[in-house]
């Protein structure tokens, strides 16, 4: 049987002041909302047009939310043909997910969707509902991107002539990296004699700058047609930066924007 050992005040209805209850022969702490529930009359009390025992259980809700929204890979070369994976982290379980209006198995525990066969960038909506939240139905969505891009290279190639490389030649290049802007820093390392080479879409603006191990090197620019790995034909400019350098040599690549 449950006591109250002090009267609320005005402030104390709104459920956050915290008072004596006296129950099953323990004192603790509790809301007014906790001593009126503990009294049974949780259930006969009204507040406005919902129970005490709704009140109660919207006050507790801890809410249908996502806290996070990933997709893997979150970008891919043009031309490929990629599984998107979607990861989601939910505060509680939800009554139904759907990924851009496509339901998700299991809804109630499901936290992963694959989209198979994507081929340009997508955004993806993954929406939750829980359709028994107090008060009514609970929901929310967040959106994640998967973008196409095409790469950008640089490595050592003994050629001399923009002229004369081959899409191989551009695509085997040691680094590469998708190209969403002008500013990177490369550290390389030639592994037979050869001209250093930076190759990036002419859809970018042009570098500022480049830095050799520190000093600047004037480039000399050619523009021509280059196919990635998928075949896909895009604008490039292709740039020789300095001298024709032995195997083993060792070249910090600053290009500024």
């Amino acid at each position: 049987m449950a006591r109250i050992t002090a009267l609320p005040d005005a402030g104390a209805i709104a459920g956050t002041e915290q008072l004596p209850l006296v129950q099953d022969g323990q004192m603790r702490n509790a809301s007014v909302l906790e001593i009126l529930g503990a009294l049974g009359a949780a259930d006969a009390i009204k507040i406005g047009t919902r129970t005490l025992a709704q009140v109660i259980a919207s006050i507790e809700y801890p809410g249908m939310k996502i806290t996070s929204l990933t997709v893997a890979p979150s970008q891919a070369e043009i031309g490929a043909t990629v599984t998107a994976n979607l990861a989601v982290v939910l505060t509680k379980d939800p009554t139904g997910q759907t990924v851009n209006g496509t339901p998700v198995p299991n809804p109630a525990t499901a936290r992963a969707f694959a989209v198979p066969n994507v081929t340009m960038t997508t955004q993806f909506q993954w929406a939750v509902t829980d359709a028994a939240a107090p008060g009514g139905p609970a929901s929310d969505n967040k959106t994640v991107t998967i973008t196409f891009l095409n790469k950008g290279h640089a490595g050592f190639i003994d050629k001399s002539d923009a002229a004369t490389l081959t899409a191989a030649d551009v695509n085997g290049m040691a680094a590469n990296w998708f190209a969403s802007g002008v500013a990177r820093t490369l550290n390389l390392v030639a592994g037979a004699d050869g001209y250093l080479w930076y190759s990036q879409p002419a859809s970018l603006p042009d570098p500022s700058t480049f830095k050799a191990n520190g000093l600047p090197v004037a480039p000399v620019k050619t523009t021509r047609d280059h196919a990635n790995a998928f075949g896909v034909v895009a604008s490039y400019n292709h740039f020789r930066l300095g001298a024709r350098l032995a195997a083993g040599a060792s070249v910090t690549l600053e290009v500024l924007p």
